[in-house]
């Protein structure tokens, strides 16, 4: 998983509770193809969701995260409980 990484598409949004950042987690084999099947788990902040937290044909996840509290959070995606290398910032605020 040392070549999979994590990417903020939204990072900033109102600390309502409703509105979302989303990041986009890719697991790569060595050769930087996607691997299909693996759990991905993110972590750092409460109100992560993923609409599936297995990644599909592409080695891809998206997570959609929410949150009421004001703040800038770091987010760690896990592959199988190892964390990857590379982690992503959101921000909530008002």
């Amino acid at each position: 998983i040392s070549n999979s990484y994590v990417l903020g598409e939204k990072i900033l949004a109102r600390a309502d509770g409703t509105d979302k950042c989303l990041v986009n987690v890719f697991v790569l084999d060595p050769t930087g193809k996607g691997i299909p099947g693996k759990l991905v788990s993110m972590g750092g902040v409460e109100g992560v969701k993923a609409k599936s937290p297995i990644t599909d044909n592409d080695g891809k996840v998206i997570f959609e995260i929410v949150s009421k509290e004001e703040g800038q959070f770091t987010l760690i995606a896990q592959v199988g409980g190892v964390p990857l290398p590379r982690k992503v910032r959101v921000t909530f605020r008002n």
